[in-house]
């Protein structure tokens, strides 16, 4: 039995993480500004709270945390265009604080990435290639630039 906290884990995935984790015998935290969802199959301990403060975040990431599922994000291409700034606040802070006490307490880290990632898919479904293809236009481009490419990534 590991004990586990999970980061954004009202969203689908976290949810879905957590239900997984649980059955298998793992006592899990949920840190999250969100409510669980109703439809949650699992008991788990849900600690609420917003990824940029990391006295919350520490309300959850405890010295007896073993592992932690990083899935806290912004989510939305509305958010991403309409606040910039506030999205890499978000992002970026909430990382930082989930590293910072989870090297405190010893715990190893899983960092998840986004959807966005894979860009604009004029086709449904897609494939990998032309999702994650580095030339494709991205979404939060809002479809007019094109998406840059660095030999590190």
């Amino acid at each position: 039995m590991a004990r586990v906290v999970i980061t954004g884990g009202s969203g689908f995935i976290g949810s879905h993480l957590a239900e997984h984790l649980v059955s298998r015998g793992d006592e899990v935290t949920v840190f999250d500004a969100a409510p669980l969802p109703p439809d949650l199959a699992c008991p788990v301990r849900l600690v609420g709270g917003d990824i940029r403060d990391e006295r919350a975040v520490g309300r959850a990431i405890g010295e007896r945390t073993e592992l932690v599922y990083h899935l806290s994000a912004v989510v939305g291409v509305d958010r991403y265009l309409g606040a910039p700034a506030d999205v890499v606040e978000t992002n970026l802070l909430g990382t930082l604080n989930v590293l910072r006490l989870a090297r405190t307490a010893g715990a190893k880290v899983v960092l998840a990435s986004t959807s966005e990632v894979y860009g604009y898919n004029p086709l449904t479904p897609g494939t990998r290639t032309v999702t994650g293809c580095s030339a494709a236009r991205r979404w939060t481009a809002g479809r007019t630039r094109r998406a840059r490419h660095s030999p590190s990534t």
